[in-house]
C-alpha cells in the first residue's frame, strides 16, 4: 500500500497552487522542420583548437589566455602541423604529450616562440607559473570554492556542440545533435562526479574557453568523454542520414514504430477488452497530433524510428509523454473515488484559465499513478479510495481559485 500512497503524494504536490498558478511560461515550440542535408556531424581538430588545449593556466585568462591561444595557432598553422598531431592534442588527458610527434625544426620553433612569449609578458614556467603545455598537474591550484557553491550537472553541460571534435551541421540537425551529446554528458558528470571546480567552469564559459575547462578532468573521464560523444554522433549521423528520405520519417511512421502492435504486447496487461482498445487507439492518436501540430524535425523522426532508444525521445524533453499508455490519456480503473478524479481533472484540463504547461505535467501524472493503481490489490483499494477523494477536494479547492468551474 505504501506505493500507491507514495505515488499519490507525487499528484498531491502537483496540484499544489503555487505550481498551479505560478507555470505560465509556456515552453518554446519547436523551431519549423528543414530539408535535411546528408553532411559532416564533426570536423577534425583544428589548429585553433590546438592553442585553447595547449596554452596551460593562464594568471589572465581573458587577456593573455587569448592571446597565448592565437601565438600557439599561428605557429601550428604557419608550420603545417599533422592532422594525427591535432588529433592527438584532441584527445589526449595530457595535450603535451602529443608535441613529441612534430618535426624536430617544428619543436624548436614552438618553443622558441613561447619562450620569447614568456619573456615579453612577465609569465615563467615552473613552480610559479605552472608548467607548459597545457600539463594538468602543472596548472595553478584553482582558488576553493566558497562554502555551500553547488553547480548541478545540467546547468553545468552546454556549448558541447564545440567540444571535440566539433559538431559541424546546423539548424534543426545540429540542435538534435548537440541535445544527444548533452544527454550523454550530464550523465558523466553525475556517474563519474565531476569536481565543483570543472563544473563551476564550464558553467561559466563561453563557445571558445568550454573546451579548456575539460583540460582539468582526470585521464581516465576525458576517455570515458571522447566514448560517450562516439557513440552519441554516431547516433545523430545515422538518424540525419535517414532523415534525408523524407518519405521514410513521417509522423505516421513515428507512431508504427513507437506504438506497434509488438511493443503493446507487454504493456498496459492489466486492461483488458474494449478499454485496452481504446487506450491504444487513443495513445497513437495523440502522438500523430503532437508529431504533426509541433512539427517535430527530421531527424528527431528519423531518430525515433530507426533507433528507437530513450535519447531519441529525450533529447526534446518527450520521453516522459510517450509511455503506455500515453500521456494524458484517461482511463477507469474500477475504484469510483479514482475514477471520479480523472474525470474531475479533464474538466480542468479544458479551463482555459488553466496554463498549458500545468495541463500538461497534471494529466500525464495522473497517467502514470492510474496504471499503478490498476495494480491495487483488494486490501489496499479502501486506501487508495480514500487518497483519491482527498484529492477531488483538493483540485476542486484549486479549480475554484483559478476560477475554473468543476
Amino acid at each position: 500500500m505504501a506505493r500507491f500512497v507514495s505515488s499519490f503524494g507525487v499528484m498531491r504536490l502537483l496540484l499544489a497552487m503555487p505550481f498551479l498558478v505560478g507555470a505560465c511560461t509556456k515552453p518554446p515550440a519547436p523551431g519549423p522542420v528543414v530539408s535535411p542535408k546528408v553532411a559532416p556531424i564533426v570536423r577534425a581538430p583544428s589548429c585553433g583548437d590546438a592553442g585553447v588545449l595547449l596554452r596551460g593556466s593562464v594568471p589572465d585568462e581573458d587577456k593573455l589566455g587569448k592571446m597565448k591561444e592565437e601565438l600557439i595557432s599561428k605557429v601550428c598553422s604557419d608550420d603545417t602541423w599533422d592532422a594525427k598531431v591535432l588529433a592527438c592534442v584532441a584527445s589526449k588527458a595530457v595535450p603535451a604529450e602529443c608535441l613529441a610527434q612534430l618535426t624536430e625544426t617544428q619543436v624548436t620553433t614552438y618553443e622558441a616562440k613561447l619562450a620569447a612569449w614568456h619573456e615579453q609578458y612577465g609569465y615563467g614556467t615552473g613552480e610559479e607559473g605552472g608548467e607548459e603545455g597545457g600539463v594538468v598537474g602543472g596548472q595553478d591550484d584553482p582558488p576553493p570554492p566558497d562554502e555551500g557553491d553547488w553547480v548541478a550537472c545540467e546547468d553545468a553541460v552546454k556549448h558541447t556542440a564545440v567540444w571535440l571534435p566539433p559538431i559541424t551541421v546546423t539548424g534543426d540537425d545540429r540542435t538534435f545533435a548537440t541535445g544527444l551529446r548533452d544527454r550523454e554528458m550530464i550523465k558523466l558528470c553525475n556517474v563519474d562526479e565531476w569536481s565543483t571546480e570543472v563544473r563551476t567552469c564550464l558553467a561559466a564559459a563561453t563557445e571558445k574557453t568550454t573546451v579548456g575547462c575539460l583540460i582539468q578532468l582526470g585521464a581516465s573521464q576525458q576517455k570515458s568523454i571522447a566514448t560517450a560523444i562516439t557513440k552519441a554522433d554516431k547516433l545523430a549521423t545515422k538518424s540525419i542520414q535517414l532523415a534525408a528520405k523524407p518519405a521514410k520519417v513521417g509522423c505516421k511512421q513515428v507512431v508504427a514504430a513507437h506504438y506497434s502492435d509488438a511493443k503493446w504486447k507487454t504493456e498496459a496487461v492489466e486492461v483488458k477488452g474494449a478499454a485496452r482498445k481504446k487506450l491504444v487507439d487513443e495513445s497513437r492518436k495523440k502522438m500523430t497530433k503532437a508529431c504533426t501540430d509541433e512539427k517535430w524535425p527530421a531527424a528527431e523522426r528519423a531518430c525515433m524510428i530507426g533507433d528507437g532508444s530513450d535519447a531519441c525521445y529525450g533529447v526534446a524533453g518527450r520521453s516522459s509523454r510517450w509511455g503506455f499508455p500515453a500521456a494524458g490519456v484517461m482511463l477507469k480503473i474500477g475504484i469510483p473515488e479514482c475514477d471520479e478524479y480523472g474525470a474531475l481533472l479533464t474538466k480542468l484540463s479544458a479551463c482555459d484559465k488553466l496554463p498549458d504547461y500545468a495541463r500538461g505535467s497534471l494529466l500525464e501524472s495522473y497517467t502514470q499513478t492510474a496504471m499503478y493503481w490498476l495494480k491495487t490489490s483488494a486490501e489496499d483499494r479502501p486506501a487508495v479510495a480514500t487518497s483519491c477523494k482527498s484529492a477531488s477536494d483538493a483540485l476542486r479547492q484549486s479549480g475554484e481559485a483559478l476560477g475554473c468551474s468543476l
